[in-house]
């Protein structure tokens, strides 16, 4: 009977299953239709308009349209991706700003944004560069972007790399005390010392860290710092050796002063205390050098000692002092202009295309920022679904695991029993709906809500289908907007041109064109409203639809009493108050009547409604039975009547028990 009533049940569903799947067929055979007549409408017109034949435009309008999406699916891509990347790199800044506001700091980002692509610098690498600029020195805001924008003008004019460059031209402002209107000195002295010593421009970026603080603790200022290491690079391996050099040069410079004034008679500091520049001590080191032998100059740099970097510049200057005062001299009258190499550096091929590149980016990323916050507004809708899902996945697991277990042990009990089953789609298509309706039972029995849920789930993917409709028309609808007022900016001219000769015409052709320009800007308002209408539509049924749900909790009934303190002595069975003497234990009954009545009730409340049932009996009485006075094997008739009295018994517990 229990089997007969879940296939039945089965069959049902089923049926309903297919009205619905046939009602959804239909409006999606009535969709397509409908877009197919838009589409030959569209075509009509602007076939008309541009003289072809309608099959031609078609298989244009089908390929460019195809192309189109292909084309705008990636740009959305791209798009979200530049803009990722961007606010990944400035998230570091606004970190670095927490007290400031949130508006404050989005303005920032797009001025950062503006900078780079005015200078045609990488996105990701300039808002690296502005936060290395305020995390080493606290400069932030414009004077930020004006030495952002001086250091990525000389890295795109010198090739070199713009972090290298930010973080030296850091390092050097902290070392030598340097402001935003000393960022063209220093700029202008890095190119000078590429100039004139052996070094590149991207290495002298990486090297320069090395050597600026001992330079700025000797007292020794930017130019005299590059001068000296330009004076290394001729006799160093490479610039790394050749900025350690400088370095211990200008750390023993001072710890030296002493025996340069005993030995060679020259004054390190001046009458002030100062240090002198380096390049005036190595100018007056020269000099003594070209009265004293090899012997004695040896002896003297003996004296002096000091590091590796002090004795090297003395060997130098021993040497080859002619070409270190060339150095100098050389570095002091080298020009450079960073507008000059700019415009050099712009003019090449590959330096365009790296800056077009630069700049499309930057522009996709402005594209992206307007198509995140939609997403975000869909993760926000996702997020309860998450947050439900984990909430409840303590008994979620469960049930699914005694589901797929129950599953298992019933194929492997079938196939123990008959392996032929295997071959019987119908055995397991009764076990998964036994399965399954075993499982809803369970979830209908812990949780309640179930008619709520439907509905709203209902209405949600109502309103979901409904939006995906009105967004097709909307972007239909712009789409042709679009191709249309193309067309009509086209005859507009050719109506204007016209009206030379034939004013009458040309002004009808501009009204008609206007009038149906204003009757698809009305369309579009239209779609645009009833597309937001649906999307709101659907995120209130889904946030109805995830709260719907919940544990059905054990509802306790109060004690009640008068103003006197009496109370209920007991309850029924059925709920009913007993007086007197009906219950033994009149405090057990104070504690359990109410509830045991109730709990009665919600099992026998059922049993009120109506029901129909169909009870077929075959026969209850087949001859086999003798009716006597009770001897030879007969029956009494009392003895049939109480027989037949318990026979119908049974089948009236039986239908109540279905």
């Amino acid at each position: 009977m229990a089997q007969q009533a879940k296939l039945t049940l089965l069959i049902d569903l089923a049926d309903k299953l297919s009205a619905k799947l046939g009602k959804l067929e239909g409006k999606l055979a009535g969709f397509q239709s409908r877009m197919q007549k838009r589409l030959n409408t569209l075509s009509d017109k602007v076939s008309s308009k541009l003289g072809m034949s309608t099959d031609t435009l078609k298989k244009g309008l089908m390929v460019g349209i195809a192309a189109g999406a292909a084309a705008l699916g990636a740009l959305g891509v791209k798009s979200v991706q530049a803009a990722e990347k961007f606010n990944d790199a400035f998230l570091p800044i606004r970190q670095l700003n927490l007290d400031k506001s949130k508006g404050e700091l989005d303005d920032y980002r797009n001025k950062i944004r503006d900078a780079a692509f005015e200078v045609g610098t990488n996105l990701s690498a300039s808002t690296t560069a502005m936060y290395d600029l305020q995390s080493a020195t606290g400069v932030y805001g414009d004077d930020a972007i004006a030495i952002f924008k001086k250091v990525a003008k000389y890295s795109v004019a010198t090739g070199a790399d713009l972090n290298d460059s930010m973080n030296s031209t850091t390092k050097a402002m902290k070392a030598f005390g340097l402001g935003v209107n000393d960022i063209d000195k220093l700029l202008e002295s890095n190119a000078k010392t590429v100039q004139t010593g052996i070094t590149t421009y991207d290495e002298l970026a990486k090297v320069q860290t090395e050597y600026a603080g001992a330079a700025s603790s000797a007292g020794q200022g930017v130019d005299t710092a590059n001068k000296v290491f330009a004076m290394f690079t001729s006799v160093a391996k490479n610039s790394d050796v050749g900025a350690n050099m400088a370095k211990t040069f200008f750390q023993g410079l001072g710890q030296q002063a002493d025996k340069f004034k005993k030995v060679l008679n020259i004054d390190v500091f001046d009458k002030e205390g100062s240090m002198r520049q380096a390049d005036d001590i190595l100018k007056d080191i020269a000099g003594k050098f070209k009265g004293m032998n090899d012997k004695q100059i040896t002896e003297a740099i003996n004296k002096i000692g000091g590091p590796e970097g002090l004795r090297g510049a003395l060997d130098k200057v021993k040497t080859g002092a002619d070409d270190v005062i060339k150095t100098f001299d050389a570095f002091d009258s080298s020009k450079f202009n960073l507008d000059d190499a700019l415009r050099n550096a712009q003019g090449d091929f590959g330096k365009m295309k790296e800056l077009f590149a630069n700049r499309l980016e930057i522009v996709l990323s402005k594209i992206g920022d307007a198509i995140i916050p939609p997403l975000l507004r869909l993760f926000e809708v996702l997020n309860p679904a998450l947050d439900w899902l984990n909430k409840n996945v303590g008994w979620l697991i469960p049930v699914f695991t005694a589901f797929a277990g129950a599953l298992v042990l019933a194929a492997g009990a079938m196939w123990i029993l008959n392996s032929s089953i295997w071959a019987n789609p119908v055995i397991w298509i009764i076990a998964g709906i036994a399965a399954l309706i075993a499982l809803i039972v369970y979830l209908c029995s812990k949780i309640e809500g179930w008619g709520n849920l439907w509905d709203y789930t209902v209405k949600f993917v109502k309103a979901v289908w409904n939006g995906f409709l009105a967004d097709v028309k909307l972007a239909w609808l712009g789409a042709e907007d679009l191709l249309l007022s193309g067309i009509e900016k086209i005859m507009t001219a050719w109506y204007k041109l016209k009206g030379l000769w034939n004013k009458a015409e040309a002004a009808e052709g501009l009204a008609k064109i206007e009038k149906e320009s204003n009757e698809r800007a009305k369309q579009l308002n239209k779609a645009q409203e009833l597309s937001t209408h649906y999307k709101l539509e659907a995120a209130r049924n889904l946030d109805g639809a995830l709260h719907s749900l919940k544990w059905k909790e054990d509802k306790k009934e109060e004690k009640t009493g008068n103003s006197t303190g009496t109370q209920n002595t007991g309850a029924s069975l059925y709920g009913n108050t007993k007086q007197g003497g009906g219950v033994a234990d009149g405090g057990n009954a104070k504690k359990k009547g109410n509830s045991v009545g109730n709990a009665v009730q919600k099992v026998t409340g059922a049993s009120t409604q109506a029901k129909n049932i169909n009870i077929k009996i075959e026969a209850l009485h087949k001859g086999n039975n003798i009716i006597g006075n009770g001897g030879n094997g007969s029956i009494s008739m009392k003895e049939y009547e109480t027989m037949f009295n318990e026979m119908m018994m049974r089948i009236i517990r039986n239908a109540e028990m279905s």
